[in-house]
C-alpha cells in the first residue's frame, strides 16, 4: 500500500493510517492465533490418537491416562498466551516493514523476506523469556 500510494492517500483523506490499518490487524493477530495454536493443539493430540491406538494397537484407556499425567493445564495456557504475544510481534514486525518499503516491487519482495527473517528470530527470542517466565518460574 505505500508503493501504491495508499497510504498516502489515507492521510490526505484525514484518516489516520495507523488506526485503520494497524489496528485490525493487530487485534485479529492477537484472537486468531490463540484460537489457530488451540486447533493444533487438538489437532496433535487427536493424530497421536489414532497413530497410537488405531495404528498400533495400543490400549486406548492406555493412551488417554498417559495424556492426563503427562499433559497440564499449564502447558495449554502457556501455549495460548505465547501464540497471542507471538501474533502480536509478528503484525508489528510485518506492519513497520510494509509501512516503511521503497523501490516498487523489488522493494515489496525485500520487506517481505525481512519482515519473515525479523519475525522468526523475534519469536525464537520472545519465546526463550516467556518460556522463562512461564516455567522457569513456576507462574
Amino acid at each position: 500500500m505505500r508503493v501504491k500510494g495508499e497510504i498516502d492517500a489515507y492521510e490526505v483523506m484525514a484518516v489516520n493510517p495507523y488506526k485503520a490499518l494497524i489496528v485490525p490487524r493487530m487485534v485479529s493477530g492477537f484472537l486468531i492465533t490463540p484460537i489457530l495454536t488451540l486447533i493444533g493443539t487438538f489437532t496433535g493430540i487427536l493424530g497421536g490418537y489414532i497413530i497410537t491406538v488405531m495404528v498400533q494397537g495400543s490400549n486406548a484407556w492406555g493412551f488417554m491416562g498417559n495424556l492426563f499425567n503427562w499433559l497440564d493445564m499449564t502447558d495449554i495456557l502457556g501455549g495460548i498466551i505465547k501464540a497471542a504475544f507471538f501474533g502480536i510481534l509478528v503484525i508489528l514486525i510485518s506492519c513497520y516493514y510494509g509501512f516503511h518499503v521503497r523501490g516498487g516491487a523489488a522493494g515489496v519482495g525485500q520487506a517481505t523476506n525481512d519482515a519473515v527473517v525479523a519475525s522468526v528470530v523475534s519469536i525464537m527470542v520472545m519465546n526463550y523469556f516467556l518460556t522463562t517466565a512461564f516455567f522457569g518460574f513456576n507462574i
